[in-house]
């Protein structure tokens, strides 16, 4: 359990002016969408108008035979139900809540299942069938666009494989291409829902996510809880990421109620941190600021417009730890922490150390075939490492541990097993 006896008795403000040992650091403003639309312009500045390639690969990648768990074996003759789900799921547009109580009297489970589709967490066990090991740890898997709950478990799957660890996946439901586009849209600009006690919103996904991942930091039994986001999922972790910050300021300047949050996902998460903070003998801030010790965030193709550290130590230390990978002609990593726009302008910050791979190989945006397989390639001692650090992009890097190999990531050390060090103690 994290220990909040080491926290001091004095709590202070982000202006740094006291004796505090955590600084909360602001978030960026949210963009409008004339930013969102700027951003989308540099993103295809300079790049080779290849834009189907950027996502799908070259051809000898949709060419068969594939890789077990490869996405593309999602549309598959000899499995004609789960390819015709998977194409349904994708052409049909579907609400994000649960059916209607008189929907679900008069209407059969097939057309419930194809017009309503809430996000649901799964608990997916690690490649030796245990959903126990590594007991104290918490890993998320939060998924992109257009994948049903048959393609975001392959992506889990692959994850866990890799790391051999239960993964519980926080799924995205697709609800057609069209809408999660929206979504992603919505998740960018950080767009505040008015109707804040109403779960049936447009970002119902990230708040099914901040319930998830806030109350494993919360948890006594965990020591560390890991989140692994690939694309519309990195949007979505942004979001609850900047919801735990917009808390930890209302810490810093008082003491806030539930009233204060502005719509639904700030409220959830406000929630959960007051009573948390409610037991504890350390100030609210420093309370947080431990519980964030724990957090380690890895994203795949980054296309959030903000993920920013939330806290600050007096040794300049840097919470919760972040890591990106991304491929130089994933065109929707160059949304977000590929831009060219990072660390150069306000509407882009992607703090964290970034991992980017680079040449011939580095077309897709697929999350096993273009990232996962390279990576599992690599660390099986096939392959040259393909994902080497990239100093140009990144910017305000959490603290290092001692054992860590320098430019390597840290994502690589829990390959089949492996714990490293905590990244901040």
């Amino acid at each position: 359990m994290v220990s909040l006896s080491k926290a001091r008795a004095t709590s202070g403000r982000s202006t740094g002016v006291s004796s505090s040992p955590y600084k909360v650091i602001e978030p960026p403003p949210p963009n409008s969408l004339s930013d969102l639309l700027y951003i989308a312009s540099q993103a295809v500045k300079g790049m080779p108008p290849y834009y189907i390639r950027s996502i799908f690969g070259s051809v000898r990648d949709w060419a068969p035979p594939h890789r077990e768990l490869s996405e593309y074996t999602i549309v598959n003759a000899w499995r004609p139900v789960r390819t015709a789900r998977y194409l349904t799921d994708l052409a049909v547009p579907a609400w994000s809540h649960v059916p209607p109580d008189l929907v679900r009297t008069l209407l059969p489970l097939q057309v419930q299942t194809l017009l309503w589709r809430p996000s649901r967490c799964v608990r997916y066990p690690d490649p030796f069938d245990d959903d126990s090991s590594f007991p104290r740890e918490r890993w998320f898997f939060v998924n992109g666009v257009v994948e049903n709950q048959a393609l975001a478990i392959m992506n889990t799957a692959m994850l866990s494989r890799l790391v051999y660890r239960p993964i519980t996946l926080i799924h995205n439901a697709t609800r057609s291409l069209v809408i999660d586009l929206v979504e992603a849209v919505i998740g960018k600009s950080f767009t505040p829902d008015p109707r804040l006690p109403d779960h049936r919103t447009m970002t119902e996904p990230a708040v099914k996510a901040a319930l998830a991942i806030v109350n494993a930091l919360c948890s006594p039994d965990a020591d560390r809880v890991v989140v692994v986001a690939h694309s519309q999922g990195t949007i979505i972790t942004a979001n609850v990421l900047r919801a735990i910050n917009k808390a930890l300021c209302r810490f810093d300047q008082g003491h806030p109620t539930p009233t204060d949050a502005d719509n639904l996902l700030d409220k959830v998460v406000l929630d959960a941190l007051l009573a948390v903070t409610q037991g504890s003998p350390a100030p609210p801030v420093e309370c947080v600021a431990e519980l964030l010790k724990k957090l380690e965030v890895y994203t795949l193709a980054t296309c959030a417009d903000h993920m920013t550290h939330l806290v600050e130590t007096q040794d300049n230390r840097r919470m919760p730890y972040l890591e990106h990978f991304a491929n130089q002609y994933d065109l929707v990593a160059r949304l977000g922490v590929l831009s060219p726009l990072n660390g150069n302008d306000p509407r882009i910050r992607i703090d964290g150390t970034v991992y980017q791979r680079t040449g011939r190989p580095s077309w897709g945006h697929l999350c096993n075939v273009h990232y996962l397989f390279a990576m599992g390639d690599y660390l099986a001692g096939k392959t040259a490492d393909p994902y080497p650090e990239s100093p140009g992009r990144s910017s305000h890097r959490t603290g290092q541990p001692f054992d860590r190999q320098p430019g390597k990531p840290r994502l690589y050390e829990y390959y089949q097993g492996g714990r490293p060090a905590p990244y901040i103690d």
